[in-house]
């Protein structure tokens, strides 16, 4: 089977999880309109574009949104990244889901231009309240955190911005809503290229106390199945309570002017 074919098969059978008398038909309805919209475009690691919205349509899956958000989430980049208008999604599918879709691209194309906390906390305030429906600042916090997870490729600049503006306005948000697996995974994946030493000390730290635990529990770290990483979900770790902190690590990292596009 045709591997995009078969990532789309996997989100259907996700939403169906938790929506059994889905209408399969207008979720494959909005993955081929997405599919054909975005033809010959590439992410910056060389996959077809058609990967990212299939992806962030999965976490909106994960989260259990209804089924006009799993839909927009397909289709969230076709107004701004393609000849997609608002009126044509409207009807193709329905008004909500050209609006979620719409919000989402504003959103996107928000100016961030500073990074002092008090304009910062403004910010994420104005984010929370421009969004008439709660539905479009979910799908954008999905949004983010793939291409969080695929900011390996992107320039160091770009990675650096990303990850400051994911740390100060996104993260904050994703706690606001109560989504703390992905907020936990947003500062982890940010801290990442904005603290790249410190990253990987207390990733080291972490990895060298955590096989001392295996050890004396006579377990072999080959035993153990993989997770997300040593520092994924760095902030509620029991280990991390007591790892010291890198002096250049207990300041605010800085960076340059922020641009709110993806």
């Amino acid at each position: 089977m045709d591997p995009i074919l078969e990532r789309y098969h996997s989100l259907e059978k996700k939403v169906l999880s938790y929506t059994p008398n889905l209408d399969t038909k207008v979720l494959f309805d909005a993955f081929t309109y997405a599919d054909t919209a975005h033809h010959g475009q590439l992410r910056k690691s060389g996959e077809p574009y058609i990967i990212h919205p299939i992806a962030v349509a999965e976490i909106v899956a994960d989260l259990e949104l209804d089924i006009d958000s799993v839909v927009a989430a397909l289709l969230h980049d076709c107004i701004e990244d393609t000849a997609s208008t608002h009126e044509e999604i409207a009807k193709r599918f329905n008004p909500t889901v050209a609006e979620l879709v719409e919000g989402v691209t504003k959103l996107t194309k928000m100016q961030f231009v500073t990074k002092e906390e008090e304009q910062m906390e403004n910010l994420r305030k104005m984010l929370m309240a421009m969004s008439r429906d709660i539905r479009v600042i979910l799908i954008k916090v999905c949004d983010r955190l793939h291409n969080m997870r695929t900011m390996e490729y992107q320039s160091p600049r770009k990675q650096r911005e990303k990850s400051l503006e994911t740390m100060e306005i996104y993260a904050p948000i994703a706690h606001r809503l109560g989504m703390q697996k992905i907020k936990w995974e947003l500062e982890d994946l940010a801290l990442r290229y904005l603290d790249p030493v410190g990253y990987k000390e207390i990733e080291e730290e972490l990895t060298e106390r955590s096989s001392g635990v295996l050890q004396r529990a006579g377990l072999h770290p080959r035993h153990v199945q993989a997770g997300a990483g040593p520092v994924q979900g760095l902030h509620r770790h029991p280990q991390a309570q007591h790892v010291p902190v890198p002096p250049h690590h207990r300041h605010r990292p800085g960076g340059h002017p922020l641009r709110g596009t993806d």
